[in-house]
């Protein structure tokens, strides 16, 4: 599974610099042996929620990442962590 994961850790690099742009960061959360990935989306304190881009789209770009980099891969995930502090500071 060696080469799996350097090809996700490769798909999750080549996406960093357009998430730290708006403090957020992004990361392999768990990866198990059966090929299925979860990629975590963590939001900093300065993060720009309306700089994301909604739901569907951000699955779609770190999908088809993923499986540039690792094609083997039997699935992809995201998950979002650290949203629920920045969206309840911007209604307050």
């Amino acid at each position: 599974m060696g080469t799996l994961i350097e090809g996700v850790n490769a798909a999750i690099e080549n996406l960093r610099p357009s998430f730290t742009a708006d403090d957020f960061d992004i990361s392999l959360e768990s990866l198990s042996e059966a090929g299925d990935v979860v990629v975590a989306i963590r939001a900093g304190p300065g993060a720009c929620l309306d700089c994301l881009v909604p739901d569907a789209m951000l699955r779609q770009i770190v999908d088809v990442a993923v499986r540039r980099y690792a094609p083997g891969v039997a699935s992809v995930a995201v998950v979002k962590r650290g949203f629920d502090a920045i969206e309840a500071r911007g209604s307050s």
